[in-house]
C-alpha cells in the first residue's frame, strides 16, 4: 500500500525529537540545561550563569575577633547558536507511491541520524580543542586492557584534582581502547541502570560514565565533567504555508519538520532541522576559573 503523508506534523516531531536525541552518544554527556532559553534573546545567544564560590572564614572559639565579609560574584559566559542543522529531501510521485512504506522509518529516521551525527560531530570536536596532557598522555596505552583501566582511575584522580565534582565525571575513549576496557571488565553487567546505561551505550567504571567515539583517534581520550561544555539547542519557528511543526520529547533535542509539495517539480520535500552551538564552560573554584576537561594523546 502506498504511504499516506497525514497530518500529524506535532506527534511527528515529536517522534523526530526522540529519535535525534535517542542516538546523541557524547552529546548526550554534556550539560544541556540550557537548549530552550533561547526565545527572545538577540543574535541566538544566552548568559549561562557560573554560580559563585566561596571560602569559609575561620576564628578561634571565643575569640571576639570582626567577621570577615566576602564577596558574593556571579559570573556569566554567553552560549551562542552557531549552526543550522539540518536534512532536507526531495521525493518524486513514484518514491512516495511505490517505495515508501513508512514515513517515520524510511524518510525521518535517516533525517533524524543525520542530525544527530553533526550534533554529536560540534560536540567532539569542541572537546579536541583543549591542549592534550602530556602527563598522562606518556603513560597511557589504549591497547593494553589493563592500563585502560589504570586510567580511568588516573584521569578521575586528575578531575577531581581540579576540583570537579564526583557526580556528573565522563570519559570518551577510542573504540580500540572502549573495546579493551569492555574485555577488562569482563562480563560484567553492561545492562545494569537506566537510558544510556541500559542500552549499553555508557558503561560506569570507577565512578565514571564511560563511552566510546568513532570520532577519536585510537591514542585518544577525553576526559570531562558535565558542566565543564554546554550544548545549547533550539528548533526554529514552525514554517508557514506548509504542512510544519516544531516540537520536543520529554528530555530531548528540539526540532523542526517541515512537509511541502514543490509544484513546479511535483516533489513532496522533507525537511528536518534544529538550531544549536556549543562553549566549554568555566567554573568558579575558590576564586579560580578552571574548566573541567582532559584530553589526552597516546604518546607514540
Amino acid at each position: 500500500m502506498a504511504n499516506t503523508l497525514v497530518n500529524y506534523s506535532n506527534n511527528l516531531a515529536q517522534v523526530v525529537s526522540a529519535l535525534v536525541t535517542r542516538d546523541l552518544r557524547v552529546a548526550s554527556l554534556v550539560n544541556r540545561e540550557f537548549s530552550t532559553e533561547f526565545e527572545g534573546t538577540r543574535g541566538g545567544s544566552v548568559n549561562v550563569r557560573i554560580p559563585a564560590s566561596l571560602t569559609a572564614q575561620s576564628r578561634n572559639l571565643g575569640v571576639l575577633t570582626a567577621y570577615q565579609t566576602s564577596d558574593l560574584v556571579q559570573a556569566t559566559q554567553p552560549v551562542v547558536l552557531t549552526n543550522d542543522f539540518y536534512s532536507r529531501v526531495a521525493l518524486a510521485d513514484s518514491d512516495l507511491t511505490l517505495s515508501v512504506t513508512s514515513y517515520a522509518r524510511d524518510v525521518l529516521l535517516p533525517q533524524s541520524l543525520s542530525i544527530a551525527a553533526g550534533v554529536e560531530n560540534m560536540v567532539v570536536s569542541k572537546l579536541q580543542t583543549v591542549a592534550a596532557d602530556t602527563t598522562l598522555g606518556s603513560a597511557y596505552d589504549p591497547t593494553d586492557k589493563a592500563q585502560v583501566l589504570d586510567f580511568l582511575v588516573d584521569v578521575r584522580a586528575a578531575l577531581r584534582a581540579l576540583s570537579a565534582p564526583e557526580t556528573g565525571l565522563n570519559v570518551v575513549l577510542s573504540v580500540p581502547a572502549y573495546a579493551a576496557m569492555l574485555k577488562a571488565i569482563g562480563g560484567a553487567s553492561y545492562d545494569q541502570g537506566v537510558g544510556d546505561l541500559a542500552s549499553g551505550k555508557v558503561v560506569r567504571v570507577a565512578g565514571l560514565n564511560v563511552a566510546e567515539s568513532n570520532r577519536l583517534d585510537t591514542g585518544e581520550a577525553i576526559a570531562f565533567h558535565r558542566d565543564a561544555i554546554t550544548l545549547a539547542m533550539q528548533a526554529p519557528a514552525a514554517a508557514r504555508g506548509a504542512d510544519s511543526a516544531n516540537g520536543q520529547a520529554d528530555q530531548s533535542v528540539p526540532i523542526r519538520i517541515v512537509r511541502a509539495f514543490d509544484n513546479a517539480t511535483g516533489a513532496h520535500v522533507s525537511l528536518v532541522n534544529v538550531f544549536a552551538g556549543t562553549a566549554l564552560m568555566t567554573a568558579n573554584v575558590e576564586g579560580t576559573s578552571k574548566n573541567w576537561t582532559i584530553r589526552v594523546e597516546a604518546a607514540g
